[in-house]
């Protein structure tokens, strides 16, 4: 089984976002289907953006991306102040269950983390 790692740093400002979607659609094109790719951009971009909502503190979003064989693994870890939650809605996790096939949304104290997985079903 072939996997490679790669690691993002960037401040967390929604202006990244575009920069976020263009590195997953890049690193999932020789993996995913198109309609996959679109899939992991939507699914990237919600929970970055949750992850910078909180825009107290401006710690950098940190984002580790695992391409395997036959999968994309996503993880996000911002720290946060003490005090924040954050908070997926039910419509992101409706959102979240449509186009990925795991996810996940935490909070521990001064640390905001992600995660989310895609199996690549057929190009």
């Amino acid at each position: 089984m072939t996997t490679s790692r790669f690691h993002l740093t960037l401040p967390a400002q929604t202006a990244n976002l575009q920069l976020v979607r263009l590195m997953v659609a890049t690193l999932a094109s020789d993996l995913l289907s198109v309609a996959e790719i679109e899939d992991i951009k939507v699914a990237i971009e919600e929970l970055t953006a949750v992850t910078i909502q909180p825009s107290e503190g401006g710690a950098n979003l940190h984002l580790d991306f695992l391409v395997a064989t036959g999968s994309l693994t996503v993880h996000g870890r911002r720290e946060l102040p003490e005090n924040v939650q954050l908070v997926a809605h039910d419509f992101l996790s409706t959102i979240l269950e449509a186009v990925c096939d795991s996810h996940e949304l935490s909070t521990e104290p001064g640390v905001g983390t992600f995660q989310f997985v895609k199996h690549a079903r057929g190009r």
